[in-house]
């Protein structure tokens, strides 16, 4: 089957959204099984479930760690991180707020970053007063990330299972230096199986179009990968054996997580915890690597 992105069809995220919550009503498995056929083109196998794509679904349909929603909150994670490999790889929290209105703009340090605690891409980015001209649209926006996303709109139980309150939290702007002639802030993620590290998984070129390349710990690159740019080697973090540490520290009572960080100046900062990266929906190239990883990801016999 060739592979359909509904997302080509319905451009506006607002409307995707609003269908979404529509049908809050459908049974988990219907809607991962729905969902699961528009994104990828095949039918969710959730009886024996070989691919990484698919268990990703079982994680959300069963896997029931009373840690996860802790720990997919990005203000309350960072507790739980801080006991367990110290504060100091902890960025900042200047403020925390259950509404937008809350939030008195002018005494907010620039550079900062906005973001929500309830999902990926709900972040506003300041760097200057001139940023903050359209506080009230900034306000709305911020309202409409917590508020208009029903917290089932991928059924991924972490964030609706157990006491999760999403929230509004500002931190201060991490920012790079230039590197090859790149901008902005290269995030590692390491895709984590019972503690041991698959691959990274490294996004960079944050200022443009965002763009992927895949590592093994060796620094082999890969030539898996979700999106691809083939003409720029991202070179070796100077603290990759630290992050390595990290990462498999954190993710080791786990049977799959990712890991992300950050490394700024040669100092490493801690990003999130993922458990349902882009919810179970990505499409590898080649697709064989969807079946590697999921050899990989061995979900626990009794859930």
């Amino acid at each position: 089957m060739k592979n359909f992105n509904y997302r080509n069809v319905i451009k506006y995220q607002s409307i995707r959204i609003k269908i979404l919550n529509l049908l809050d009503w459908l049974p988990d498995k219907w809607m991962l099984k729905l969902q699961y056929a528009l994104q990828t083109s095949r039918f969710l196998n959730l009886k024996s479930p070989q691919r990484f794509t698919e268990k990703i679904q079982c994680y959300k349909l069963y896997y029931r760690n009373p840690l996860l929603p802790k720990l997919v909150d990005k203000f309350e994670v960072k507790g739980w991180v801080s006991d367990k490999i110290g504060s100091h790889y902890i960025i900042p929290t200047i403020g925390c707020w259950a509404d937008a209105s809350d939030i008195n703009f002018n005494q907010l340090p620039l550079p900062v970053i906005l973001k929500t605690t309830n999902g990926s891409h709900s972040n506003i980015i300041l760097k200057n007063k001139s940023d903050i001209e359209k506080v009230e649209q900034i306000k709305k926006t911020l309202n409409d990330y917590l508020k208009k996303r029903s917290p089932k709109l991928g059924r991924e139980w972490a964030y609706y299972g157990g006491d999760f309150t999403p929230k509004i939290i500002a931190e201060p702007l991490l920012v790079n230096e230039e590197n090859g002639g790149f901008s902005g802030l290269t995030d590692y993620k390491f895709y984590c199986f019972n503690g041991e590290i698959a691959f990274v998984q490294v996004l960079f070129d944050r200022d443009n179009e965002v763009k992927e390349q895949n590592y093994t710990l060796d620094w082999v690159r890969l030539n898996h990968f979700n999106t691809n740019y083939t003409n720029y080697t991202i070179e070796k973090p100077k603290c990759l054996a630290e992050m390595i540490n990290i990462s498999e520290n954190l993710a080791a009572e786990f049977p799959f997580v990712r890991v992300d960080l950050y490394e700024v100046n040669q100092k490493v900062y801690f990003g999130e915890m993922t458990f349902y990266p882009a919810s179970g929906y990505m499409n590898w190239q080649p697709d064989s690597f969807d079946i590697e990883l999921g050899k990989a990801f061995r979900l626990p016999k009794k859930f």
